[in-house]
């Protein structure tokens, strides 16, 4: 395909890949995600990157790659609908940390003293494994996405954060026993 030419698919067939494979996609999303609402979403921005970017696929491999497309589709929304969870429930957890904070003075103190340690730690750590954390941890980022930002292999990402973990396990244990 030459830069000139469209990526988008004709309306032809557009319609036949819809009426061909839309029932077998459905069927296969849903077996993921087990919600006809989500189902539906997952199947309609599926099409929707099959109209716009279809004209791209190899005639013949059209079947394949819309199911890899749903796949992706499917796990991309699994994993925003993980997030939002834990977002909420780390709303949760900060609020009732703030009541009891607010109750409990000691506390309050012993809490800042573990964060201020865990900031200690993670600044101590050697720079390659302080981004990975930093990028995982507070930038939500996925390790591939984290790779592929440092351009390094996914391996050595996922290396690098257990060595990180390790390290700061170690050095809060010692500041618990002291």
């Amino acid at each position: 395909m030459s830069q000139g030419e469209s990526k988008q698919l004709d309306s032809t067939t557009f319609s036949t890949w819809h009426r061909e494979y839309s029932s077998n996609i459905t069927a296969f999303v849903f077996g993921i995600l087990r919600e006809k609402a989500t189902t539906e979403e997952v199947v309609q921005a599926t099409f929707t990157k099959a109209f716009t970017v279809g004209g791209e696929v190899q005639p013949g491999s059209e079947k394949a790659w819309l199911f890899q497309v749903a796949y992706r589709e499917a796990l991309m929304l699994l994993r925003k609908r993980k997030s939002h969870q834990n977002k909420l429930l780390n709303i949760q957890n900060q609020t009732s940390l703030k009541s009891l904070l607010n109750d409990n003075p000691v506390q309050k103190i012993l809490n800042d003293e573990q964060i201020e340690a865990v900031q200690l730690a993670v600044r101590r750590l050697p720079e390659n494994q302080r981004d990975i954390v930093h990028k995982r941890i507070y930038e939500e980022k996925t390790f591939q996405q984290i790779a592929d930002e440092l351009q390094i292999p996914l391996g050595t990402a996922l290396t690098r954060m257990r060595t990180a973990l390790r390290s700061l396990q170690a050095v809060l244990e010692q500041n618990k026993d002291d």
